[in-house]
């Protein structure tokens, strides 16, 4: 009997995935292999080639968000010997493996069948998961590491069984994914400690043992790089005024949460309202305490810091899936008293599908665009300029990897030492010190003309930004891309 049992469960497992997979390459196999990720590219091309961590040979600087990313591509590609699979085969693997997780959490929900089917078709079609299942970004496996905490305090939850070591050493390599998670990490300890779940000595133990994990990057990073941070904190507004694009981010954060969770979110506010009292919700307060208190943190935090840049889903990879957990505790909770509920669940998967393939055809049409600009803008890089010529571009990562030329940043990711001059609105002086050759862009060259003669010698149109909100609300802005050929006095 228990035979039986594994293999219903191994086939339904196997059914997930197979769904999920195709949905995926039908949906969003389009995109992949963004500009950001071919930062991670360059870099581990470096690695591999050069032996150094720097993104201009030569100058190692600490402009990626996760060296375990970083790491697991760059043995990716050793074994695969593709630079373009690699991303997507890894992205697409932490995507499945969080499928998996999320098939493991719902078999220990005491769900009906039918319900827990509906719930995982609920998963599969989420349009995050799918959206960066072949980006070759981090995302993937910032979502996986989530459902892996939701797995794990799940179980704390049902059984009382909290696994100190495992959560710490999760949250330890979370932070070598995404360093912004040490939020969450604070949440999760904090409730659980004043929820008496534990103990002083638990904290102590549990954030010495995330201190292990993170401890020899950080030793090698402020060795090597000079600095613990990646320059993408510094770069994209934490070293600016605070909270100057305050209200933008905070709007697009709710534009973000609303547009792809908007009926699970209502469904889980409607039930805390009207249900809270006559169910045992009470007994579930560490998890919607985590919850909330996670994603009203780290919108606070972005909103904040996010100065120089916009926030993107997938920095919020790492509280959707508790998102999800608080609605699989109310689903467990409310399902022998509403009758009608697998109703409720199959309007979430049809409104998820429809939401996911309307997003996917908006986001192809301006995506497509903008990457076969960059495709072109790089081709003519690398045939019309010399290999020693030094090109200032704003989207840094494809132009780096494919034309193999030095790159400058204005925004001061792999060039930090540019952000002061930033900061003072003097950039033109960091240029006067590096005398690049080309710039690459949008930009105002009328106060290098004293000190240089410029010529605009090519255009590459205009295309729009593919940023999926603004193009919805009618705010989209164009992206221009035209060269500049600086001879210096």
């Amino acid at each position: 009997m228990k035979e039986k049992s594994f293999l219903y469960k191994l086939i339904i497992c196997g059914l997930i995935i197979a769904i999920f997979l195709i949905v995926s390459k039908i949906v969003y196999g389009f995109f992949r292999l963004g500009d950001d990720t071919f930062i991670y590219l360059k870099y581990a091309r470096s690695i591999i080639e050069n032996g150094e961590v720097a993104f201009n040979l030569g100058e190692p600087t600490y402009g990626f968000t996760s060296p375990i990313w970083l790491l697991l591509l760059t043995l990716t590609i050793k074994i695969t010997g593709s630079y373009f699979l690699s991303p997507q085969i890894l992205t697409l693997f932490f995507s499945t493996l969080t499928i998996i997780i999320w098939f493991i959490i719902v078999n220990n929900s005491f769900l009906k069948l039918n319900i827990q089917f509906l719930f995982l078709l609920i998963i599969v079609s989420d349009p995050n998961l799918l959206k960066h299942s072949y980006f070759g970004m981090e995302a993937s496996a910032s979502f996986f590491l989530s459902s892996v905490l939701v797995f794990i305090l799940h179980i704390d939850n049902e059984n009382n069984k909290l696994s100190r070591a495992l959560l710490s050493i999760i949250f330890g390599l979370y932070f070598l994914i995404r360093p912004e998670s040490i939020f969450i990490y604070l949440v999760v300890s904090v409730v659980l400690f004043a929820l008496c779940k534990i103990t002083i000595k638990d904290l102590v133990y549990m954030y010495m043992v995330s201190i292990f994990v993170v401890i020899p990057w950080i030793i090698f990073s402020g060795i090597y790089f000079g600095s613990i941070l990646p320059n993408t904190f510094a770069a994209k507004g934490a070293d600016y005024a605070w909270g100057s694009r305050f209200f933008l981010q905070l709007f697009d954060s709710i534009k973000i949460f609303g547009g792809n969770y908007i009926f699970i979110i209502a469904a889980i506010l409607l039930g805390i309202i009207f249900s809270f009292k006559k169910i045992s919700l009470n007994r579930h307060k560490n998890v919607f305490l985590i919850t909330s208190l996670s994603i009203i943190i780290l919108i606070i935090f972005y909103s904040l810091t996010l100065n120089r840049e916009f926030v993107y889903a997938r920095y919020y990879c790492v509280v959707f899936p508790f998102i999800y957990w608080t609605f699989l505790i109310l689903l467990k909770e409310v399902q022998s008293r509403l009758k009608y509920i697998h109703y409720y669940l199959s309007l979430i998967i049809l409104s998820s599908i429809v939401i996911t393939t309307v997003f996917a055809e908006l986001t192809k049409k301006t995506y497509c665009q903008i990457e076969l600009m960059e495709d072109k803008i790089a081709l003519w890089v690398k045939e019309n300029t010399d290999p020693s010529d030094v090109i200032v571009r704003g989207r840094i990562g494809k132009i780096g990897f494919l034309s193999e030329r030095k790159i400058l940043d204005p925004v001061g990711i792999i060039n930090p030492e540019i952000i002061k001059f930033n900061k003072s609105n003097n950039s033109m002086g960091y240029y006067l010190k590096q005398r690049p050759h080309y710039f690459i862009g949008t930009f105002n060259m009328d106060k290098l003309e004293k000190y240089a003669s410029v010529k605009l010698i090519k255009e590459f149109g205009s295309v729009k930004s593919p940023l999926l909100r603004y193009i919805i609300f009618g705010n989209n802005f164009p992206i221009e891309s035209s060269v500049y050929k600086v001879d210096w006095h």
